[in-house]
């Protein structure tokens, strides 16, 4: 949106209870809207996805609908309305969900057969680490625990066990059942949750190709074990999240910083999108300003090179979900303005290295987009524009981190939202041309419709010289809007 490269996915929940109020909080600044199925009935999520669709016609631009199954995640049961007080120092009993509303002395989750899992000085922490249990004995009922760290506990909060190596399966029936939902509505990305090899991402591949699903693969960084395959995951997903929440509790949280720069560097490198997340803005749920902190964490994310920012309970189920929206807004922009000399990418030592070998189509389109980007600095060119079939040729050109707008035209609608999640990229819908010619007349003309460029602007185009063959970037060109 505007002249933002850093784009915003905003989290969809009860505080945008109408369609009047999602539009809103869209119109703010959103380029992808987040549905968190860990929360939500599929009928509210149904709504969601019909509001999204018709303020993205209203507003004149993509807004790609990102689903973000709840995964092999350990929650808490139910509680009576407000939920329940655990006082540090007392003793709880964690037993397997059976339905029944916990208490302060008996807590439900979902796992089942807990003492396969759980054994005394197992640590049990709850909602991102804010309270902390840990387990002095097994019982006939579950386990026994003693509060280290009280606080108030609500339904379906998370549980992370650091201590325990789960083997649940990636996609469980209620993920696959989520999975054929968003197909049927024609979700433009999906997360994974807990990925913890590239063989999770290859399952729900499978599941999606065998249900006729577009979507791209979001892979979500949050557990340990993901980290020790960090490069096989980023090879296998179209887009990676760091999630700093649960990772923050599966990791010292002090190492998360470093982990978290490491990831986008890699996901930079192979030329996919990153989305960093979790409490960017957090005290914006009750607060009407963020504190200075959450600014500079944003401001950083933007100066690791992610290629967008995230805000989940800020704008699910906050008090000032708008408002959150335009503070991220603004805050990218100052950002943005001044970023360092070295972020643009093609201008660094560490380049991503050429894959397929020299000559192969890949290597020749990743040189094609870099010299585009050391040409259009040269020209001082208004933007780089890419008439694109897959949107292949637009992310070989955001990999390198220009600082002018990549002006990406397609004549698919689902190139056209997968692309609102690209850095740098205006996506542009046009029709098919006839030709090499029409084809870069068209995208030169949605450039100008678009404002990344006026009449007379230096414009440098890289695309395909062959019509409707996708993978064939190899032509580079200026023009003038």
């Amino acid at each position: 949106m505007g002249k933002r490269f850093t784009k915003i996915v905003a989290t969809l929940g009860p505080a945008t209870p109408s369609a009047e109020a999602i539009e809103q909080v869209l119109a703010a600044g959103v380029d992808v809207a987040r549905l968190n199925m860990s929360h939500g009935l599929q009928e509210e999520h149904a709504l969601r996805i019909a509001a999204v669709r018709r303020a993205e016609t209203r507003l004149s631009r993509p807004i790609a609908i990102l689903q973000d199954l709840a995964g092999p995640k350990i929650r808490l049961g139910t509680f009576a309305p407000g939920g329940v007080s655990l006082v540090t120092g007392t003793e709880v009993t964690l037993v397997s969900d059976d339905g029944t509303p916990g208490s302060a002395s008996r807590i439900p989750v979902s796992l089942f057969n807990l003492s396969r899992y759980l054994e005394p000085e197992t640590r049990v922490l709850i909602d991102d680490g804010r309270l902390r249990l840990q387990v002095t004995a097994m019982v006939p009922e579950g386990a026994l625990c003693v509060v280290e760290e009280g606080g108030v506990v609500t339904d379906r909060k998370g549980i992370n066990l650091p201590d325990v190596s789960l083997d649940l399966p990636p996609l469980g029936a209620k993920d696959l059942d989520d999975l054929a939902f968003g197909v049927r509505h024609g979700v433009d990305f999906v997360g994974l949750s807990f990925v913890r090899s590239a063989g999770d991402i290859d399952l729900l591949r499978y599941h999606l190709a065998q249900l006729g699903g577009a979507a791209r693969i979001v892979a979500k960084i949050e557990k340990h074990e993901a980290l020790d395959h960090i490069d096989d995951i980023i090879a296998q997903a179209d887009a990676v999240m760091v999630a700093r929440g649960d990772l923050g509790v599966e990791i010292p949280p002090e190492l998360v910083p470093s982990r978290q720069k490491e990831i986008i560097r890699k996901t930079v490198a192979a030329g996919k999108e990153v989305i960093t997340a979790t409490q960017m803005l957090e005290s914006m749920v009750s607060n009407p300003v963020p504190t200075r902190a959450e600014a500079s964490d944003v401001a950083n994310a933007v100066w690791d090179g992610t290629s967008a920012v995230m805000l989940s309970g800020e704008t699910a189920s906050g008090s000032y979900p708008v408002q959150s929206v335009t503070t991220m807004n603004r805050i990218v922009e100052a950002a943005e303005k001044d970023r360092p000399e070295g972020l643009a990418a093609w201008k660094g030592q560490n380049l991503p290295v050429r894959e397929g070998g020299t000559g192969s189509p890949a290597a020749v389109s990743q040189a094609i987009a870099r010299a585009a980007c050391e040409l259009a600095a040269g020209l001082e060119a208004a933007a780089i524009v890419s008439p694109t079939q897959t949107g292949a040729t637009a992310r070989q050109v955001a990999r390198y981190r220009p600082w002018i707008h990549v002006l990406a035209a397609t004549p698919s609608r689902d190139v056209w939202r997968h692309l609102a999640l690209t850095y740098g990229v205006t996506p542009a819908f046009v029709h098919q041309a006839e030709d090499t010619d029409g084809t870069i007349g068209l995208a030169v003309e949605a450039a100008m419709a678009q404002g990344v460029a006026v009449s007379g602007d230096v414009l440098v185009v890289t695309c395909g010289a062959r019509v409707n063959s996708p993978g064939t970037t190899n032509l580079i060109k200026v023009e003038r809007a």
